[in-house]
């Protein structure tokens, strides 16, 4: 939450992906939700339909695709998650 501190919210690079102001429960951006999501706080989405989360357990980040609300864990740590969301957002192809 530093880097939001920091940094701040908002749209990084061309419009593709947005940072919340702030973590955000499941119901809040979809509606009713299975307990299951009970777990995870959203910090931002592709405006695409795929949104991004922290596991309260680990604080892993993991990706919610809206389309089925299939969970999966993407990164380790938002750090991770965030170096190659830009790395991705520049059209760079870098190997971590």
């Amino acid at each position: 939450m530093a880097f939001l501190r920091e940094i701040g919210a908002g749209p990084l690079g061309h419009d593709q992906y947005m940072l919340y102001t702030g973590l955000v429960t499941a119901d809040e951006i979809f509606g009713e939700v299975s307990e299951d999501f009970s777990e995870l706080l959203l910090f931002g989405d592709d405006m695409q339909g795929l949104s991004h989360a922290f596991h309260r357990a680990s604080w892993s980040v993991v990706e919610i695709d809206s389309t089925n609300m299939g969970v999966t864990n993407v990164a380790p740590s938002f750090e991770a998650f965030l170096r190659s969301r830009i790395i991705q957002l520049s059209g760079r192809d870098i190997e971590a």
